[in-house]
């Protein structure tokens, strides 16, 4: 490993993944140097939900009770954030989680991952050597090695956050290349891979270190996200009923108390995407598309969701299989995940539906 700093010595540890003592020792380590920890099932990319049955019902009791003081009608449905949600910086946590998932997953590797926001790190994540090759172009530096080495020939480059610097929280993530040179910059609310992962039986390598952020990326990603920003301000002078609803409503809102988890890689078009709880060949089960969608075929305010199989889990599938179609909006989805696929139902408790007020003197002219 070349030029080791605190973060890439703990990295580059060589941890043994099965080893409990030694994987103790390991989340000490790397919450002391500020990672941001989240665990993973063994040999997926999927987090896992190393919480206890016990911390699981306090959580997702506070989340009702807080959602009741709220005044939301569907506040007995609602249930704790999970996936992303539970990663932590905290080592006393990390060593509960790590008791509960040798405790789950008896004699299997630990995977891990670092959430990016967390620990003040910008990750530009290229999944094959042509995207490495292209960054390293736009980078201009083409002797660069990326800080870890993942399974499929491509890297995951880090870079530190300056002090003082506040990236936007607006967007979370870009694709900045073209064809198969596209590669991801994530900066918040993602998540991406540490040794000592394993995934189809290949591991993921620490090799370079951690880098400063050059003042060309954090442009780039400033810019970002202010776009991003300016059109959700102009979109809320348009926005009314549904619409408005929907925008202050993301998708992760939606998703994340069902068991889904978001994928740190978002897709062509710059939305997110989604994994469907349970295990998964592939994380990609579903785009969640929103005012950024580069795709231009969708509406700014209320953007879809396109599932992209049909075995999803419930209340999805039910969705599929009465409505012919593998795409859903946020009502559609709220609708069939707390109200039954009752749409009715759900705009009446959602209070959807615009104040009416009767012009009783004209009512009775007209009698």
């Amino acid at each position: 490993m070349l030029g080791a700093t605190r973060l890439t010595a703990v990295l580059g540890s060589g941890v043994d993944p099965t080893d409990r003592e030694a994987m103790r020792n390991y989340l000490r380590e790397g919450a002391s140097a500020g990672l941001s920890l989240l665990f993973v099932q063994p040999s997926t990319k999927v987090p896992a939900d190393p919480r206890t049955v016990r911390s699981r019902n306090r959580a997702n009791k506070a989340a009702r009770e807080a959602a009741q003081a709220a005044g939301r009608g569907d506040w007995r449905k609602v249930r704790a954030p999970a996936g992303l949600a539970l990663a932590t910086a905290k080592d006393r946590t990390l060593l509960a989680y790590l008791d509960q998932y040798f405790h789950d997953y008896p004699g299997q590797p630990v995977n891990l991952a670092v959430e990016v926001g967390g620990s003040r790190l910008i990750v530009v994540d290229c999944d094959t050597p042509q995207q490495r090759a292209a960054f390293l172009g736009m980078a201009e530096a083409p002797d660069v090695p990326p800080t870890i080495v993942t399974p499929g020939g491509g890297g995951h480059f880090y870079f530190t956050v300056p002090e003082g610097i506040e990236l936007p929280r607006t967007a979370g993530a870009m694709t900045l290349g073209h064809g198969e040179g596209a590669f991801a910059v994530l900066w918040d609310r993602r998540y991406v891979l540490v040794p000592p992962s394993i995934v189809d039986g290949r591991r993921y390598e620490a090799l370079g270190r951690e880098y400063p952020a050059p003042d060309w990326l954090i442009e780039k990603i400033i810019e970002r996200g202010h776009a991003r920003h300016e059109r959700r301000i102009a979109e809320d002078h348009f926005a009314e009923g549904v619409d408005l609803w929907a925008e202050m409503t993301p998708w992760s809102m939606i998703l994340e108390p069902l068991g889904w988890t978001r994928v740190a890689r978002p897709d062509s078009c710059g939305c997110d995407v989604w994994t469907a709880p349970g295990e998964r060949r592939t994380a990609r089960s579903a785009t969640a598309h929103d005012s950024g969608c580069s795709l231009g075929r969708y509406t700014e305010i209320n953007a879809p969701l396109h599932i992209w199989s049909h075995f999803v889990g419930e209340p999805f599938e039910r969705y599929i299989d009465e409505r012919g179609t593998y795409t859903l909006s946020k009502l559609q989805a709220v609708t069939y995940a707390d109200f039954d696929g009752d749409t009715a139902w759900a705009v009446s408790q959602l209070e959807l539906l615009p104040d009416v007020e009767i012009d009783f003197a004209g009512v009775a002219a007209l009698g």
